[in-house]
């Protein structure tokens, strides 16, 4: 029966439209300044209203029809281009300029359902221009200013780890150019390894589709910048904050794209429980794009990166790089489909000495290596389109840790995986009418498990001002990501995959709904989503307060996650006004690893953002973002055991053995967390075609308090304890004044 349904759905896939004897129109749309694709552009033809968006590849296609007529051509942070069309054409390559992008171009036309908003292609696509916006948290960071996205949210402000819908930033992928990138973070990830300069967009999808793989919740895509394109010259430009300088250049012949950047900065010490360390880190993305006789069919992608974190020479600390290379050949590039080969690897490497981490320093050792090939094809007829693909790769892993102390208080550990992986999918799209309709199913298999992934989308547009979608999706993967979810303050991090199906590991699998509208009305917009999931073999470690702490460092349960996001943004009236938007979440998630069901160690049940512009006078622009959000989870301490009773005033002696006796997991709940960021920008002309900007901005201008609630230390806890047996109060994890930076950026 299954594969009855399949060849039927095959032919209809296959089966000429209503409209398609006559052929297709297909347009490509680039970058002009990269030839790069532009994904969820707006290709409309002017007559009848007809609007199709540009996949991955930037390609869109409408049927061709009988006589003259205009298609429209729009993306967000581009300007706008009409063609003027005979009805001859089948084949036509659209070059979109870049246009100077301010918060209102996303938060009112990125929500508009002909720009391509999660109503109908399931996928925020942010523009480097549209991340720009997001006031500097020390550094321009792209993944912090993925905060324009409501699905995206963060343990506290000294994380960039975007967490999506209830899940935790291991438990989705993250792609460079198409490539998986593993854990792309500085400074105990408090800063993405990325410079926001490197990047030319970046796409989220809270749902994923068929050639997702490797994820458990969303994906994020980040497209980097390009050379080649229309420029008669080589453009490109510097950037100086104050802890870091960074340049690019983009290359016509030969069509390069490079941006290095380097930081030196005193770290905060936590991790080697000193004063200020010393902190440095590299980074490098190149892009290339080659082929014979002008046709560039093949690009290359280099991004490299190094940080070194105190000294292990003298007693203590950190290195860690993580190198990826990519390819990708485009075999075949047609009016009916194309085809394409890719190949990757990527490795990440970290080694401490006497690093934090809980009640002793340790040594600790951490490796993955995956090296992939693989293919892309996509075919299409009429408004319908089949996408297959499929690769085969190895991925290594290798994790130690160590005790640092002369007596220890744990056991050394030493994980390793080394597998083989396959992975194939195809996706079908049928175009009817209004309506698009898309089923796919993802196949991962390595020598323990093979995992069926059927997911799909129903899609509707509603005339020329709305749209709706309804999205399902089952995600699996064949090993576990165990990692802390909050290690700030900290500088340190560590994580540890694990092969799912064997020694007891189960494998993690999270279906996933959700339902998305869109609307816009003259200079209004709204957004709305409602999702839904429910997993199972979610693996986390294992805090102090569970039964078992002392028996395996790794707990696996399940996990359920249910929310709204609102979004009510308002376009300016006229050149220069401003513009605000409102993002509203109610959501909830939870993890049942005892029996019962408990929130989860990040659950928000509510957070609200205010993100707005305004002209101040005709060359300046101030900007800003605030934001609110109920307390997080903790586990209460319900009573403290004391080996030795505690004496007012006195110092901790070694002998004393506190034991602590926990209430209910995340049963309390601690104060909201609320922060509000400004920024100015000034720009200036300057001789010979240079352009800059200065940039000023202070993060959590307010004071406000940006950490989560915990019970307070031991030493702090037996000094303050005095003839008080039981009861540990509670303080901030940490505390963050307001963050003064200025960037200062030169064009030419």
């Amino acid at each position: 029966m299954n594969r009855l349904f399949g060849l039927l759905f095959i032919a209809g896939l296959l089966a000429p439209g209503r409209v398609s004897a006559q052929g297709n129109v297909v347009l490509r749309v680039r970058r002009a300044d990269a030839e790069s694709p532009i994904e969820g552009a707006t290709i409309r033809r002017v007559s009848s209203g007809e609007v199709v968006a540009t996949n991955r590849s930037g390609t869109g296609r409408l049927p061709a029809r009988d006589g003259a007529d205009t298609l429209a051509i729009s993306a967000v942070g581009f300007v706008p281009k009409w063609i003027a069309i005979t009805g001859e054409e089948r084949d036509i390559l659209v070059l979109l300029e870049s246009a100077p992008l301010h918060l209102a171009d996303l938060t009112a036309s990125a929500s508009r359902p002909a720009i391509g908003t999660p109503a109908f292609t399931g996928a925020w696509v942010l523009p480097r221009e549209a991340l720009e916006t997001v006031p500097a948290a020390i550094e321009p960071d792209p993944l912090r200013a993925l905060s324009l996205v409501p699905s995206i949210s963060f343990s506290s402000l000294l994380s960039a780890r975007p967490n999506l819908r209830g899940y935790d930033a291991a438990e989705t992928v993250m792609r460079l150019d198409g490539f998986d990138l593993h854990s792309p973070y500085h400074v105990g990830r408090a800063f993405s390894s990325l410079p926001i300069q490197a990047l030319a967009s970046a796409t989220v999808r809270p749902v994923p589709g068929a050639a997702d793989a490797a994820t458990l919740a969303g994906v994020i895509d980040l497209e980097g910048r390009a050379g080649g394109g229309d420029e008669d010259r080589a453009t490109g430009g510097g950037q100086v904050g104050l802890v870091s300088a960074s340049a690019w250049l983009a290359a016509r012949s030969p069509a390069v794209f490079v941006a290095p950047r380097v930081a030196f900065l005193e770290a905060a010490g936590q991790v080697l429980r000193e004063g200020g360390v010393p902190y440095g880190f590299q980074d490098v993305y190149v892009s290339a794009r080659t082929g014979l006789g002008g046709n560039r069919r093949a690009s290359w992608t280099l991004f490299a990166t190094h940080d070194d974190l105190g000294d292990r020479a003298q007693g203590g600390g950190m290195d860690w790089h993580n190198v990826l290379l990519g390819s990708r050949w485009r075999l075949f590039d047609g009016p009916t489909g194309s085809i394409e080969v890719t190949a990757s690897a990527n490795h990440f490497a970290l080694k401490g000495e006497r690093v934090a981490r809980g009640p002793e320093n340790v040594d600790l050792e951490n490796r993955l290596t995956r090296a992939q090939v693989g293919f892309f094809g996509e075919f299409h007829r009429g408004m319908n389109r089949l996408e297959i693909g499929g690769n085969l790769g190895r991925r290594r892993t290798r994790a130690i840790v160590s005790s640092a102390e002369p007596i220890p208080q744990s056991q050394e550990t030493d994980d390793g995986t080394d597998r083989t992986e396959a992975r194939a999918f195809a996706t079908g799209t049928l175009g009817l009418g209004r309506f698009e309709f898309q089923a796919g199913l993802l196949v991962d298999a390595t020598s323990n498990v093979t995992l069926w992934q059927p997911r799909g989308r129903l899609a509707l547009r509603l005339g020329g001002h709305g749209g709706a979608s309804l999205s399902f999706a089952r995600a699996s993967r064949p090993f576990q990501v165990l990692t802390d979810s909050q290690a700030e303050p900290t500088l340190s991090f560590f994580e540890v995959w694990r092969d799912a199906g064997a020694a007891g590991i189960p494998v993690p699998r999270v279906d996933h709904m959700a339902l998305a509208f869109d609307a816009s009305l003259g200079s209004w917009s709204l957004s709305a989503s409602a999702f839904g999931s429910r997993g199972k073999g979610i693996g986390e470690p294992r805090p102090e307060s569970d039964p078992d702490a002392g028996l395996s460092a790794y707990r696996f349960g399940d996990s359920r996650t249910l929310g709204l996001e609102l979004r009510v943004a308002r376009v300016p009236a006229r050149e220069g006004s401003g513009s605000w938007a409102v993002t509203y979440v109610l959501s909830r998630s939870d993890r049942s690893f005892l029996g019962s069901w408990r929130p989860w160690r990040l659950d928000r049940r509510h957070l609200v953002r205010l993100q707005g512009e305004a002209m101040v006078g005709r060359r300046w622009m101030l900007f800003g973002m605030g934001e609110f959000a109920s307390g997080q989870p903790y586990t209460p301490i319900a009573e403290v055991v004391w080996t030795h009773p505690p004496q007012p005033d006195a110092i901790l002696p070694p002998q004393t053995n506190p034991a602590y006796r926990f209430a209910d997991e995340n049963s309390g709940r601690s104060g909201a967390i609320y922060t509000l960021s400004v920024g100015i920008r000034r720009n200036f002309k300057g001789p010979f075609g240079l352009h800059s900007s200065l940039v000023g901005s202070i993060t959590n201008l307010n004071f406000g308090p940006v950490a989560p609630e915990e019970p307070i230390s031991i030493p702090e806890l037996y000094r303050l304890n005095g003839t008080r047996a039981n009861g540990v109060p509670l303080a901030r994890r940490y505390k963050m004044p307001a963050v003064p930076s200025i960037l200062y950026s030169i064009y030419f």
